[in-house]
């Protein structure tokens, strides 16, 4: 399922206006799944591509500091930012593989499985339609099972909307997370 966020800003400050879009039917295959498993599982194996790119920064830091660094404080302070700059984001990037990589090893191999299928359908569904912002409810049991508070703090929603959507989700599925068919599923 989806909702759709738009962000007003204004001199007033910020808001959210919400709406609960479509339902979505996706899959993802078993093999897929299991290789994003093991990407989170293993995440030093294969390093991303912004990781690699700030390897060139670090050194061009390195550069400036040392071989221009006499030419005045301009360039040891931009070697200085680079460095730091690409440090802090591979320290970043590490410690959130890390902490994904423990909250799946946390899991049972068949729950692993399934939120990593969870994961991969999320990057690979839009997740901007014009200027909103798209947010997937994944439609299962466990979600059957969450309160509209747990709706509401899992999912971003507002408050109307998670009342909404747990009311959407109880009439149109039953507990096994299967569709009912109704007269307007067929319009």
């Amino acid at each position: 399922m989806e909702v759709l966020t738009f962000h007003i800003r204004d001199l007033s400050g910020h808001r959210r206006i919400q709406g609960i879009g479509d339902y979505v039917s996706a899959s993802v295959c078993r093999d897929c799944a299991t290789k994003r498993l093991d990407e989170v599982r293993n995440p030093y194996r294969k390093p991303k591509i912004l990781q690699l790119l700030m390897v060139p920064v670090i050194v061009l830091g390195m550069i400036l500091i040392t071989s221009f660094g006499k030419y005045g404080a301009f360039f040891i302070s931009t070697g200085v930012l680079f460095v730091a700059g690409g440090l802090l984001y591979l320290a970043g990037s590490f410690r959130t593989a890390a902490k994904r990589k423990a909250e799946f090893d946390s899991y049972r191999e068949t729950e692993a499985l399934e939120k990593a299928g969870w994961d991969l359908l999320c990057d690979r569904l839009p997740k901007k339609a014009g200027e909103n912002n798209i947010t997937y409810i994944p439609i299962n049991p466990q979600t059957m099972r969450r309160k509209n508070g747990d709706l509401m703090i899992l999912y971003n929603l507002l408050p109307e909307n998670a009342v909404e959507i747990h009311r959407i989700l109880h009439r149109d599925f039953t507990g096994q997370g299967v569709r009912k068919e109704t007269e307007e599923n067929h319009e």
